[in-house]
C-alpha cells in the first residue's frame, strides 16, 4: 500500500446577499473530493487589501465558523448553530497580505457529511480600528481559496502504485538516495573506478540550464502559476570508463566498455537525469475550478550516465 500526498485547491463562491462588511459567507464546492480522501490539513486563504487608515495602530480579530444551517437573508436563527473553527489576530498594515486560517476540522466534517456543507462564516472585530477597514479581495489571483492537503489510499496486491500527484520528491529522493547508499556497496559496481572529480570538459555529461515558459507552449491560458520554471536538461558524452561521479548503473558501465572496445554498433551510455524533483502547479480545470497539484519528475536535479 502506498499513500500519495496531494494538494487540492478550490475557489470560493461568496454570497453577496448574506453578511456585512465585517461578516462574510464563503462556500466551496467539494464534490470533487474522492470518497477515500484522508484530510491532513486544510487552509482558508484570503487576501486582505492594504489599510486606508492614517493611523494603523490596531489589529483585527478574525473568527471563522462552520455553518450547520443554510444562511438565510433577513434571519439570524441559523447563526445559533455556528461551530468555531479558528481565530486569528491580524495587525493592521498599509500593505496587502494573505491571511491563512486553519479549517481542517470543517473540511474533515464535510468529507464525512457532504450534504451538510453550508460553507464558512467569517467575522471581523477591529480593536483600536474600525472593522470595516478589513477589506477581503475577490476576483483574479486574489480570490479567496481553500487549499486541502490530502492523501489517497490505494491498495494493490504486492505492488506499489505511482500517481502523477505523488509525494513530493524532495522527501522521496532523500529516502531513495539513503536506500541506495545503504543497499549498494563498492562490490556492486565492480567495473567502476574509484571516486574522482568529474572532468571539466564541456563535452562531458552535465546538467545545463533550461527555463521553461508556459507561454511558449501556449499553456499560459490554463496554468495560473507559476508562469515558468527551471527544468534543466542533461547533455554530453559519457566516458569510456564511467566514474562513480556519473552515478552509472552496472548495465551502463558494461555497455560503455562494449561500445568503445568491442562493437560500435552497441550504443554508448546516454547522459540522462538520474534524479528528478517535483513542483506545484496551479491551473484551471475544465469545469472552471482551480486545482493546486504536485507533479513529480518536472525538474532534472542531477545528471549521469545510464
Amino acid at each position: 500500500m502506498i499513500i500519495c500526498q496531494r494538494r487540492l485547491s478550490f475557489l470560493t463562491v461568496a454570497d453577496p446577499k448574506v453578511g456585512r462588511a465585517d461578516e462574510r459567507h464563503f462556500y466551496f464546492n467539494l464534490s470533487s473530493l474522492q470518497p477515500d480522501e484522508l484530510i491532513k490539513n486544510a487552509e482558508l486563504r484570503v487576501f486582505k487589501r492594504r489599510s486606508k487608515l492614517d493611523n494603523t495602530h490596531g489589529y483585527f480579530k478574525l473568527t471563522v465558523y462552520r455553518l450547520n444551517r443554510r444562511p438565510v437573508e433577513g434571519s439570524n436563527s441559523w447563526k445559533r448553530k455556528l461551530a468555531t473553527i479558528d481565530t486569528r489576530f491580524v495587525k493592521c498594515r498599509r500593505v496587502g497580505a494573505w491571511i491563512v486560517l486553519n479549517v481542517t476540522s470543517a473540511v474533515t466534517f464535510w468529507s464525512s457529511w457532504p450534504s451538510r456543507n453550508f460553507g464558512l462564516w467569517i467575522t471581523v472585530v477591529g480593536v483600536g480600528i474600525p472593522s470595516s477597514d478589513f477589506d477581503i479581495a475577490s476576483g483574479g489571483r486574489k480570490e479567496p481559496i481553500l487549499v486541502i492537503y490530502g492523501d489517497t489510499k490505494e491498495k494493490k496486491q504486492g505492488k506499489s502504485l505511482k500517481y502523477v500527484d505523488e509525494i513530493p520528491s524532495e522527501t522521496r529522493d532523500i529516502g531513495d538516495q539513503q536506500t541506495k547508499r545503504k543497499g549498494r556497496s563498492q562490490d556492486d559496481t565492480p567495473f567502476s573506478n574509484t571516486r574522482s572529480r568529474r572532468s571539466v570538459d564541456d563535452g562531458k555529461c552535465a546538467r545545463h540550464k533550461l527555463f521553461v515558459k508556459f507561454r511558449d507552449l501556449r499553456w499560459d491560458k490554463w496554468i495560473i502559476a507559476p508562469r515558468g520554471f527551471s527544468a534543466f536538461y542533461c547533455m554530453g558524452t559519457c566516458p569510456e570508463i564511467i566514474d562513480k561521479v556519473y552515478n552509472p548503473s552496472n548495465h551502463a558501465i558494461i555497455q560503455s566498455l562494449l561500445h568503445h572496445r568491442h562493437n560500435k554498433d552497441i550504443p554508448a551510455a546516454c547522459c540522462v537525469p538520474t534524479s528528478l524533483h517535483s513542483m506545484s502547479l496551479m491551473y484551471f480545470e475544465l469545469d472552471g475550478s482551480i486545482v493546486l497539484k504536485e507533479y513529480s519528475g518536472m525538474v532534472a536535479s542531477t545528471c549521469g550516465c545510464r
